[in-house]
């Protein structure tokens, strides 16, 4: 497809544009960040967190977006995309399960690598602190994409795990004009919150699942987003899951109820 062969012109250009520090002498200890696969059972113990390494990570190898799309004729200005994002040191293969439920509803589902490499082979991050980065980067894809294929230009939504979760929240805080929501999924980091949300006459919808067992820092940064969204009117819903840092047990049912709504979207 066209936008395969942008998509490699894109990440051969960001990685030639981005600095290139050495990688940190120290890896840092990650969040769990648990892929959508894996079972609920198996993530109550959660990795060491430490503070953030002063190093910076270097952009990520080549990576293809994994994309699902909807089944029939799209509706008329494309199929609503919704962009995800995975959590810290892992990949973007995490959300593929997600997809193809987002498809099955009507969206157009891009699973998307983060664009710095992690501390463990195959895992990646989104820059720490750096949101306007993580903007520039999920637009650049969302243009390539909307412009080769039946997605929307301009219904966007978004859902990220952890990490990509945080970042998925900030971002629909502060470039409304770009995004109509997100499903922050444990939304967690090292990244700070923002201080505000950005005013709007867009309508915007975000949604936060955590685990009502989560490690107190990753809690804490869950309820710091979901004051900031409640405080400008954007939380729609705010549900916690008997578990710890991952997805809940019964996911596909609850993030399939968000995912058709948004699918419906005009």
């Amino acid at each position: 497809m066209r936008w395969k062969v942008l998509w490699c012109l894109f990440v051969l250009a960001f990685m030639a544009c981005e600095a290139r520090p050495k990688p940190a002498s120290k890896p840092v200890s990650p969040p769990n960040s648990q892929p959508a696969s894996q079972d609920a059972s198996q993530t109550s113990q959660v990795a060491k967190e430490t503070s953030p390494a002063v190093d910076e990570p270097t952009p990520s190898p080549l990576e293809i977006p994994i994309v699902k799309e909807p089944v029939g004729t799209p509706p008329e200005g494309g199929w609503p995309m919704i962009i995800l994002m995975h959590g810290f040191n892992s990949n973007h293969r995490d959300f593929i399960k997600v997809a193809e439920l987002a498809a099955s509803k009507g969206l157009y589902a891009v699973s998307i690598p983060a664009p710095l490499e992690g501390s463990r082979p195959g895992g990646y991050q989104w820059k720490r602190g750096d949101v306007a980065l993580t903007h520039r980067y999920v637009q650049a894809i969302r243009e390539d994409i909307a412009n080769s294929t039946d997605a929307s230009k301009d219904r966007i939504w978004l859902a990220g795990f952890s990490q990509g979760g945080l970042h998925g929240a900030s971002l629909v805080a502060l470039y409304p004009e770009h995004y109509r929501g997100v499903l922050a999924i444990s939304p967690a980091g090292w990244s700070t919150v923002p201080d505000a949300v950005k005013p709007s006459d867009l309508s915007r919808e975000v949604v936060v699942v955590a685990g009502n067992s989560e490690p107190e820092r990753y809690a804490k940064k869950t309820q710091e987003v979901e004051a900031l969204m409640k405080k400008a009117g954007l939380l729609e819903q705010s549900r916690r899951h008997p578990g710890a840092h991952h997805f809940p047990r019964d996911w596909q049912q609850q993030f399939g109820e968000v995912f058709a709504r948004w699918g419906k979207s005009q």
